[in-house]
């Protein structure tokens, strides 16, 4: 009896499990079947980029919302010439748009079918004002699919939004397939020159209009100097760390040597003298101690005790490079900078060293592999016979540091007692740092470059690696800095492709909303934000603005 209600149980059970299985597998079809029920029924639009689908980006990685934006365009470059008409059917040419314009013309992409036209279109109000206070036409571009649309629907979706700017018509989607445009409603603002000043894609808001109409006007640099000089440096010149509350140190308002040099030598780059006294007054005043930059100060000017023989070469440079435009006693003061360089960051064998400590000059017996600057020892060299040597013992440490074709990035630092390279995990900015020195002295290999192709094109280029390649787990993130690194890599190296994709990589975190308090910053929003992204990116933004200026 006992041996029968088992096996009873037992083919209950069986059926029991039969019975579960075709039900998942008839909950499965269902639901299949209405997802490409709505696919097939529901007009075509391209999703927000919080909500795009996981479709193949270049590379084989998920699309990112980078991945959005028009992709057969490129920032400050000729866009490919096209045509419309307008609802009279009178064609017009983009050369006679961009033409007439004054100083330049904002073109949104839309169709009177899409949800997020609607959305954008609740404010076409506004963005008809900024277009006036800017001084850049606004050019509506129907996206004129016959089989989704028709010029009646068109006209009355203009007359119920009170449209006034001009509404032109790109037939067959022409334009909008030759400029790769991959959602509506996307924007593109054009300069004189027919150059993509700006791309934006999704709904943007008034602030975000704004920011982006400010950004053609002013200059990319000009916008991010205003966060800068409001949220991230002192009335004396001092750039904060970062612009969230202080718990170690060096953070908050601790003024690090790194952020002195670097926007230094970013004021040489955009010729603002005003900026560069500014910073070199604080600088000179609170940090220079027998010749050397001290690596941070805090709010009270108490100063770290050692330097960081890095910044000491960018503040050099950046004096030497102020002569050389602006003349005065920069040049006397970069000798002295170069001076205490030679005389106390040099040890007994010639080589750099990282740092050394102030109070009695002791050294330290390592030199990181980001510290060479090669160009600008070689710079040096040119001033000094005497770095010419330092400047060969400092190549020949980093170019050895070559870690392998598999990983072909570089060892954080030399041991100089021991005469070994670190094996610690790589910090992805101070890594591709060492990839920029490279480069700029001509020195990069190719592996490096195809390494750094690969990572920015699969949106994989992370925060730190393990020597053998693998990223650290925690630091699988995305960094401004990073990005901006490539972008500076790519811009050196010539690689028109791999800059414009690290700038759009770079772009994601700009705060474009003029109404948003960290509007001009490349940041998390609420997060801190770190005076080296802001940095690092205003390079890259320098570039842009050059370009920009260059008719």
């Amino acid at each position: 009896m006992q041996t029968g209600d088992k096996k009873n149980k037992t083919a209950m059970g069986h059926f029991e499990h039969f019975l579960i299985g075709i039900c998942v597998l008839l909950g499965i079809g269902i639901l299949v079947s209405v997802l490409v029920l709505i696919r097939v029924l529901l007009p075509e639009k391209t999703l927000k980029p919080s909500s795009a689908p996981a479709a193949s980006a270049p590379g084989n990685s998920l699309a990112t919302p980078e991945d959005f934006i028009p992709q057969n365009i490129s920032h400050m470059k000729k866009v490919p010439d096209a045509s419309f008409v307008d609802l009279d059917n009178n064609t017009i040419t983009l050369s006679e748009i961009v033409d007439a314009s004054e100083n330049g013309v904002w073109f949104l992409f839309f169709a009177s079918w899409c949800p997020d036209c609607d959305e954008q279109f609740t404010i076409i109000s506004e963005m008809e004002r900024l277009s006036v206070l800017y001084g850049i036409d606004l050019i509506l571009i129907d996206r004129m699919n016959p089989e989704k649309e028709s010029l009646p629907a068109l006209r009355e979706k203009l007359a119920d939004n009170h449209v006034t700017v001009p509404c032109y018509i790109d037939n067959d989607e022409v334009c909008y397939k030759s400029w790769g445009i991959k959602e509506i409603p996307s924007s593109v603002v054009l300069d004189k020159q027919y150059r993509a000043a700006e791309m934006q894609n999704a709904v943007l808001t008034a602030g975000e209009c704004e920011g982006m109409l400010r950004r053609v006007n002013n200059g990319r640099c000009a916008e991010s100097l205003i966060f800068i000089e409001n949220n991230l440096m002192n009335a004396y010149g001092g750039v904060y760390t970062t612009n969230g509350p202080k718990s170690t140190t060096p953070s908050g308002t601790d003024v690090l040597s790194e952020s002195q040099g670097l926007l230094l030598l970013s004021a040489v780059d955009m010729d603002d003298h005003e900026l560069f006294d500014h910073v070199w007054s604080f600088t000179k005043e609170h940090m220079i101690i027998d010749g050397l930059c001290a690596w941070y100060t805090d709010v009270n000017f108490k100063t770290g005790g050692v330097n960081a023989t890095l910044d000491d070469l960018r503040i050099w440079y950046a004096l030497h490079r102020a002569a050389d435009k602006w003349g005065g006693s920069y040049g006397n003061e970069a000798l002295n900078i170069m001076r205490s360089i030679q005389q106390y960051c040099i040890n007994s064998q010639g080589y750099l060293v990282d740092y050394v400590e102030l109070a009695d000059h002791s050294q330290a017996s390592t030199l990181s592999l980001c510290y060479p600057d090669l160009s600008i020892l070689g710079e040096l060299a040119e001033e000094n016979d005497y770095f010419a040597s330092v400047e060969e013992k400092c190549r020949r440490i980093v170019t050895e540091g070559y870690i392998s074709d598999e990983f072909p990035l570089y060892y954080s630092g030399y041991d100089l007692a021991g005469g070994k390279y670190k094996q610690d995990d790589l910090n992805s900015a101070e890594a591709l740092y060492v990839l920029w020195n490279l480069s700029r002295a001509g020195l990069l290999p190719g592996t490096s470059l195809n390494w750094l192709r690969e990572h920015v094109q699969n949106a994989d280029l992370y925060a730190r690696y393990h020597v053998d390649g693998t990223p650290v787990t925690g630091y699988e993130y995305h960094s401004t800095a990073v990005y901006g690194l490539a972008a500076l890599i790519a811009h050196e190296e010539g690689d028109d492709e791999l800059w414009e994709l690290a700038l759009r990589r770079m772009e994601r975190l700009y705060i474009l909303d003029y109404s948003d308090p960290h509007y001009g910053s490349y940041s998390q929003g609420n997060e801190d934000t770190y005076a080296f992204d802001q940095l690092i990116s205003l390079k890259v933004q320098s570039i842009l603005d050059e370009q920009a200026a260059n008719e």
